[in-house]
Order: C-alpha cells, then sequence, then structure tokens
C-alpha cells in the first residue's frame, strides 16, 4: 500500500507537467 500512496503524488505531478505543456 505503502508503494501506492507514493506513486499516486507522482502521477498527479506527472499529469499536471502534462497539462502545462498542453496549454
Amino acid at each position: 500500500m505503502t508503494d501506492v500512496h507514493g506513486a499516486l503524488p507522482d502521477l498527479l505531478k506527472s499529469v499536471l507537467s502534462h497539462t502545462k505543456e498542453i496549454l
């Protein structure tokens, strides 16, 4: 469960970065 919890923020940051690039 710790792995999933640590990957969540990483995924969010990745999505945010992608969104910023698209915008």
